[in-house]
């Protein structure tokens, strides 16, 4: 008789679930436009009170049930869901049921996921509801659990589009393949249609790889010859603010402490307007202090008792190598000198490279001397320290 009354309740939770909304668009039924089932708080949080669907309720319960019978519920309703949330809320519920450990079915949940990302269900004409939110970062979540690899060639495919850059196909991509990634976003990163916001943030991951890729390091060659041009434009905008005040001096117009301050407002705004784009300035110094804020990446020590890998060696000189020859600057080929003394530092490691090393600028240190004899000037207040750590 039990055993009769188990079997009717899974048929009628088949039946349920195969009745509700969820296997064409996803999010399934949606409520008149509050929270569905009062739903508080993050995907995965405790104190939910009631589930956001009753499909969503169901493939809890069955998760709590266990046994077979709950199990070939669950791997049916996975046939036939459009809904990321319930892909990745069943994939859940059988490691539940294998006792957290990798259940046999990997391959459907990752073809599932797989599916839905590559034929979104269509909400063009509708508001996306609570689980349409949640629906596609729990299909990208699933990949990266998984390691997935064979989905690489979909995401390059979505990682620009005419939205912008999908960062969840950023994340899947440099989460699973890593340094192997890079070649993929630099293919995106010097395509000449892209956003130079886009640009930046290809540039943030590929950055992370500069001890791992070569291909990595040509991107920041290439992206160090963009930054001296970008350089030489600042420093023609200067030029011209600057004869824009002898004019104006000249003709007896604004002059004086008022004039000065207004200069100085004038040329701060221009400053931040062109580190605005690009990638280059944007933490202040214009061009020149995001040129030197890369060479020095190249000097930092990987931590405290750790060391350098041959190859990140190797790396980080063939990356100095190529910089080298973009530039004559006396300035920057006294970095550039500083640098390698650093690298050849970081190959024969002390107790003292591993400490924080900076890499300065001859022409901030020219600078702060001026403000200096000039006592104080609009640069460091007068008696104030210098900030330590500022090597050669």
């Amino acid at each position: 008789m039990k055993h009769t009354l188990n079997i009717l309740f899974f048929l009628t939770l088949t039946g349920i679930i195969s009745a509700q909304p969820g296997g064409g668009r996803p999010g399934g039924e949606r409520g008149g436009g509050g929270r569905p089932g009062g739903e508080r708080g993050r995907p995965g949080e405790s104190q939910r009170v009631m589930p956001i669907s009753l499909r969503i309720g169901l493939i809890e319960t069955l998760g709590r049930i266990g046994g077979a019978d709950a199990e070939a519920i669950l791997v049916r309703t996975l046939k036939q869901t459009q809904v990321g949330v319930e892909v990745s809320l069943i994939d859940l519920q059988l490691t539940k049921l294998s006792d957290g450990a990798e259940h046999q079915y990997k391959e459907k949940v990752l073809s599932a996921a797989q599916y839905i990302l590559k034929n979104p269900p269509d909400a063009a004409n509708d508001i996306p509801g609570q689980l349409d939110m949640r629906a596609v970062g729990a299909l990208w979540d699933i990949l990266v659990r998984y390691k997935d690899t064979t989905f690489k060639d979909e995401a390059e495919k979505m990682l620009v589009t005419e939205d912008g850059l999908n960062r969840r196909a950023l994340d899947y991509l440099t989460k699973v393949l890593e340094a192997q990634a890079v070649p993929i976003l630099a293919t995106a990163y010097y395509d000449a249609n892209i956003e130079n916001r886009t640009k930046d943030d290809l540039w943030g991951r590929i950055n992370d790889y500069l001890d791992e890729s070569p291909a990595a390091g040509q991107v920041m060659v290439d992206r160090f010859k963009e930054g001296l041009q970008k350089m030489a434009d600042e420093k023609v905008e200067q030029a011209k603010r600057e004869a824009d005040r002898a004019q104006r001096a000249a003709a007896g117009g604004e002059g004086g402490e008022a004039g000065s301050r207004a200069d100085r407002i004038a040329e701060f705004r221009a400053r931040m307007q062109q580190g605005g784009g690009g990638g280059f300035g944007g933490r202040g110094g214009g061009s020149r202090g995001a040129l030197r804020g890369d060479l020095e990446r190249l000097g930092r020590s990987p931590g405290q008792g750790k060391e350098l890998a041959a190859e990140a060696i190797s790396n980080r000189r063939a990356i100095l190598a190529g910089v080298k020859g973009t530039t004559s600057d006396p300035d920057f080929q006294t970095m550039f000198a500083s640098l390698e003394k650093r690298i050849d530092d970081l190959a024969n490691p002390t107790e003292e490279t591993s400490g924080r090393w900076r890499l300065s600028d001859p022409e901030s240190a020219r600078r702060e001397e001026e403000r200096r004899n000039r006592g104080g000037g609009e640069g460091r207040t007068p008696g104030t320290p210098r900030r330590p750590g500022q090597g050669n």
